[in-house]
């Protein structure tokens, strides 16, 4: 179901998280596949730990021809479904939060319409920033808060000075 929901939302939150060059990361919803284990999971994380992650399968360098490269790459997957054969790039992209977590938060966020959503996003106060602020594994929390946005289409980054969540521009 999950990776349904990640296809739907809309394309240009995707891309424009992609090329932002922001020090304040928006985050992506993405299909990863592990090509020895065949596992598929869809996760969430900033947009530049994908690409570092990509640029470590295909081995480029980290300067501006390479990273180019690594964002034409990332724009022309269809589906939002990324392949990982290396070991680097796969630790990369396993998420910092579990199924576990990720449940919880979509407990504690169900039956929130996607307009409710996006003004708790924008009200620091809200309860919505409780849930990773108040847990002792936050930075997880925070990424799992962020993967059922995006699964509703709110795009958001995290502030580079606080951690916590806003809405992408």
């Amino acid at each position: 179901m999950l990776a349904v929901l990640a296809i739907e939302c809309p394309r240009e939150i995707f891309d424009k998280a992609i090329a932002s060059h922001s020090a304040s990361p928006s985050y992506v919803l993405v299909t990863v596949v592990n090509e020895a284990t065949k596992k598929r999971a869809t996760v969430c994380f900033p947009a530049p730990v994908l690409l570092i992650a990509i640029r470590d399968e295909l081995g480029l360098k980290d300067d501006d021809g390479g990273n180019a490269k690594v964002e034409q790459f990332a724009r022309e997957r269809d589906h939002l479904v990324f392949h990982f054969g290396k070991h680097k790039a796969w630790k990369r992209v396993t998420p910092l939060y579990d199924k576990g977590i990720l449940e919880d938060v979509e407990t504690r966020l169900a039956g929130l319409s996607t307009e409710k959503l996006r003004e708790s996003v924008a009200d620091p106060q809200a309860p919505l920033h409780r849930i990773y602020r108040e847990s002792q594994n936050w930075p997880a929390y925070r990424d799992a808060v962020a993967h059922v946005l995006l699964e509703h289409c709110v795009a958001v980054r995290f502030a580079e000075r606080t951690g916590a969540l806003e809405l992408a521009p």
